[in-house]
């Protein structure tokens, strides 16, 4: 009977290879049929199809957690359904799991998907973060980074008390991240927890007003007691819902909320559903007073009526399990006649350049396990001296390891000709991917990092190829090789979700090394990927020195190596010399030194952990003639259990035509904790100057930031010189001491659980140390521009608010973050203030309303804002005609030189409304008072007391002393 089993059972296994080798070939005709981005979640018939749920690698197996992660996101589907009015579900959810897991039969092997690409991330680096949340830097209505859930969230069931059903959690964050909506519930300062209603009376910020409650003081737990001397209420006032009932609301609120089963809406007829536009919540703040709904109406999942009400049976999704695969990458390098120096016009050396950044790509970058492959392309030209595409195979992939790196190294190209074909090289490169280990394989999934000098002269073009690379979910990434470098090649980049960067050869720059870096550790692991401590570059003239200094902190120093590379002479290397913090000297005697003549490079790599602290690097030319040096300094994480502190920089757009608005974003963490306090400074390549612009990010909620301290740093770019490619770096620092980590909040939007009232951030910060971190942010190109125009008004005033109000002079003070000229550079020229009883009147039509003059402006100057981000205080005398009114409403709108108005602001109110006390209470203002105005009088007795006891005894010293003889 057992062996009847066992054949019975081999023969279900064998079945099941067989239908699973048949689905995989099924799969990728599939995809030629119906071809999307890598991660591509799209919404067809109601249904959001190619939804990617990846695990970590870090997470340990678990046979709970594939049927936990169904069971959420199938009752997150029914949420959905419910909370779009039936016009979406999820009906298509793909499941990565790690390939350090064991396989499963039912695995299928992943085609495109990875973790990196994943919509949804599975998580537990950082064990403390329990809280779902996204990682959405992006101005209103711009979709987000990704989602992250804890394990230990999924797997228990308590985390459901916490922030509530599974499914409204999952939706909530979905809100986040598909439609780029924000939270409704109030965040940071306690100013926007409570504001003054049109009666005058202070009730919580809420969306919807249907939602009851009551306000208590968070410390005493009783009553909250207006502050008699500033008419507002004290800091530790708060809002306390009443859960349950017939008020429904907005899953951006509180979806813990037992009645909250969807999106507040502009639609008067429903009440329990109407906007709260009064709330000084960040959905009214950053989204102009939209509601949830007009947001997403605006998607194009909704907009024109796309995806309409529709009945369903079931909104139960299917779910695709895949398992990670090792990465495939094709180098497909150009090797055209202008890659040498004699043939273009700055006479660089491109290939030799291009060879160091490989060769350092395939030594430090590639991961142990990847798959590695080098592609050259040109052409050649006929009798009738029209070019014909070229390309040759120079490695087929090779599994990286210590020995492989070595025979790569060698393979890449030594001499350039010819022509250009990018095309060719792309399609010899698909064919590459096509064979893993002598065997044929489907090359989706794979990458490409085409890098090229120049516009294609040559067929097959970028245009005859293209569909086969997005047929096959081909990532590719692209490097353009100065300002001639082909465009099209980017907008390849970009349809199939690659980054984009520009080597100028034209000035000393670092990017090519920078961005096969930043290309390299897209989907890899901290545990096992370098860290970038350092890059830089320089112009050495003969016989000179220069000193650059590098920051080891205490997260890293595993495997830090030093690196130079040059060009000139390859017999006359620079020297190199690196001290460490403690005085000890490393250079060409130590057994730390390396050499290559091949490829002009050396190094230094430390074989002990480097120790903590500030190292002196020390690089000479010796030749004749000048040399260009290119630097890197890399190291690795001490600690595998403990994250490092990361950086990364990027865009907002890949392309920009004006007004249309450009951010440059930096994210700074350590893991999923946001580092704050940090220095920040991106340094912009721009057409036709020599030196880089210098731009402040900032990580305050003012301007391009979104949030403040949420990690990520943010800043407008608005200094444009000409059409073309704007490529940036940025440098991370802690000069004084001041940064911290949070650990209060993860970084991005999270989720609010009923106990999550206060959070005392403060407590929760650790010091960094001295650290610093480099990040490229890759190009964009401007389109479009014109030198001659004012693009760009002052910015938005979004954290506009009432600091006091005196009832008795019928003062309100106001205060806001100043805008500059530029939005948030510069300084602008006027403001214009605006108040008014009626909230609508004042958003939907401000200039209808009464214009505050200079006469009523009693602390400020309406003609002189500050610069901008500079702290504005402004003291308003309201006329006595208006002390009728219990509520007034403030908003206002900055100006430029020559009158460009900014975007009305976000709008704040006073009341005026005299608030009964409790007695106990005015007793407690009067006595706290009294007992200040005591130990202040106390002290200046004190003091007195003590200067007249020492007059005396002085007094009466000078009586006694005794001259000395012969004086």
């Amino acid at each position: 009977m057992s062996r009847h089993l066992t054949i019975a059972t081999w023969s279900t296994v064998i079945l099941t290879f067989r239908l699973r080798t048949l689905l995989i070939v099924f799969l990728g005709i599939a995809s030629r049929c119906n071809a999307l981005p890598s991660s591509a979640v799209h919404l067809m018939d109601n249904g959001y199809r190619n939804l990617i749920v990846a695990i970590h690698e870090n997470v340990k197996e678990d046979e709970k957690l594939i049927p936990k992660i169904k069971e959420i996101f199938t009752e997150a589907s029914g949420y959905l359904y419910t909370a779009t009015r039936k016009r979406a579900y999820f009906k298509e959810i793909i499941i990565h799991v790690p390939k350090s897991w064991s396989d499963k039969l039912y695995y299928l092997p992943a085609l495109s998907e990875s973790y990196s690409s994943a919509d949804v991330r599975i998580d537990n680096s950082d064990l403390d973060i329990l809280q779902p949340f996204v990682v959405n830097p992006n101005p209103c209505g711009k979709e987000g980074h990704y989602m992250v859930l804890n394990p230990e969230y999924l797997l228990n069931d308590f985390h459901r008390h916490q922030w509530g059903p599974y499914g409204k959690v999952i939706v909530h964050e979905w809100a986040h991240l598909r439609w780029g909506v924000y939270d409704e519930y109030p965040v940071g300062s306690s100013v926007d927890w409570l504001y003054a209603s049109k009666g005058g009376d202070f009730t919580g910020t809420r969306c919807s007003l249907a939602i009851r409650g009551e306000l208590v003081n968070t410390k005493t737990g009783g009553s909250c007691y207006i502050n008699p001397y500033t008419n507002l209420p004290p800091p530790e006032c708060r809002w306390k819902d009443k859960d349950g009932g017939d008020a429904a609301g907005s899953l951006m609120y509180k979806q813990y909320l037992s009645q909250i089963d969807g999106f507040c809406d502009n639609d008067k007829s429903n009440p329990t559903y109407l906007h709260n536009r009064q709330a000084p919540n960040q959905q009214n703040k950053k989204c102009k007073s939209k509601s949830i709904w007009e947001v997403m109406r605006e998607h194009r999942d909704f907009a024109n009526g796309a995806n309409g009400h529709r009945e369903r049976s079931s909104t139960v999704p299917e779910f695709i399990l895949v398992r990670g695969k090792p990465q495939r990458t094709v180098l497909v390098l150009d090797v055209s006649a202008s890659m040498l120096p004699i043939l273009n016009e700055e006479q660089s050396d491109r290939l030799l350049k291009l060879r160091q950044a490989c060769r350092h790509y395939i030594l430090e970058v590639a991961r142990d396990g990847d798959y590695v492959g080098i592609v050259v392309f040109n052409g050649t030209y006929g009798p009738t001296d029209e070019a014909l595409g070229t390309a040759y195979v120079l490695s087929e992939l090779v599994k990286i390891s210590e020995e492989t790196r070595i025979r790569l190294i060698k393979s890449l190209p030594t001499d350039a000709n010819g022509a250009t074909s990018i095309g060719k090289g792309i399609q010899l490169g698909l064919d590459v991917l096509s064979t893993v280990d002598g065997k044929p394989a489907a090359p989706d999934g794979g990458n490409m990092i085409v890098v090229s000098d120049g516009e294609e002269n040559a067929p097959p073009l970028l245009n005859d190829v293209t569909f086969n690379i997005t047929d096959y979910h081909i990532t590719v990434d692209s490097i353009a090789i100065s300002k001639d470098g082909s465009e099209n090649l980017e907008q390849l980049a970009e349809k199939t979700g690659g980054s984009m960067f520009y080597y100028r050869t034209d000035i000393a720059s670092n990017v090519l090394n920078e961005a096969f870096f930043e290309i390299g550790k897209r989907g890899a692991s901290e545990r096992d990927f370098p860290i970038q401590l350092y890059s830089d570059c320089d112009m050495l003239e003969s016989g000179e020195l220069t000193i650059k200094t590098v920051i080891v902190d205490y997260t890293v120093g595993v495997n830090t190596k030093f690196s130079v590379a040059f060009d000139g002479d390859p017999e006359k290397p620079v020297q190199m010399t690196v001290v460490d913090p403690q005085g000890k000297t490393y250079n060409i005697s130590s057994v730390e030194w390396e050499s290559d003549f091949m490829f002009q490079s050396v190094s230094i790599t430390l074989q002990n952990t480097a120790m903590a602290g500030e190292y002196q690097i020390f690089i000479k030319n010796i030749q004749e003639d000048m040399v260009n040096i290119t630097m890197i300094v890399t190291t690795q994480q001490i600690d595998k259990d403990a994250r490092p502190l990361t950086a990364s920089a990027f865009w907002l757009h890949n392309e920009v035509k004006p007004p249309e608005k450009q951010i440059l974003f930096t994210s700074v963490s350590k893991g999923y904790f946001p580092v704050l306090k940090a220095d920040v400074i991106g340094y912009i390549d721009r057409p036709n100057t020599v030196e880089p612009y210098t731009l402040l990010l900032l990580d305050d909620g003012i301007g391009a930031d979104d949030t403040k301290d949420d990690g990520i740093y943010s800043a407008y770019f608005t200094t444009f010189t000409e059409e073309g490619r704007y490529n940036a770096k940025v440098i991370i620092q802690n000069m004084d001491n001041v940064t911290v980590i949070s650990t209060a909040m993860p970084i991005g939007s999270g989720a609010p659980s009923d106990n999550s009232i206060d959070v005392n951030t403060e407590s929760a910060n650790t010091k960094t140390g001295a650290f610093q971190r480099f990040a490229n942010g890759g190009l964009f190109n401007l389109r479009e521009f014109s030198a001659a125009e004012n693009i760009y008004p002052p910015g938005e005033v979004t954290d506009l608010r009432v600091s006091h109000v005196d009832r008795e002079s019928r003062l309100v003070s106001l205060e806001w973050t100043a805008p500059g000229s530029d939005l948030d550079q510069g300084q602008a020229s006027r403001y214009e203030i605006y108040r008014g009883e009626d909230f609508d009147a004042m958003i939907e039509d401000t200039i209808s309303q009464i214009r505050i003059i200079e006469e009523e402006v009693v602390v400020g100057n309406l003609s002189t804002p500050l610069l901008a981000r500079s702290k504005e205080r402004f003291v308003i005398r309201i006329p006595a005609s208006n002390q009728g009114k219990q509520t007034v409403w403030f908003a206002l709108w900055a100006f430029d030189s020559i009158n460009a108005r900014s975007e009305l602001s976000n709008v704040a109110s006073a009341t005026f409304k005299h608030f009964k006390t409790d007695e106990a209470e005015d007793d407690k203002w009067l006595k706290e008072l009294h007992v200040k105005l005591l130990i202040a009088g106390a002290v200046v007795i004190v003091i007195v007391v003590i200067a007249l006891i020492t007059y005396y005894f002085c007094h009466q010293r000078k009586k006694y002393i005794v001259p000395p003889e012969n004086v």
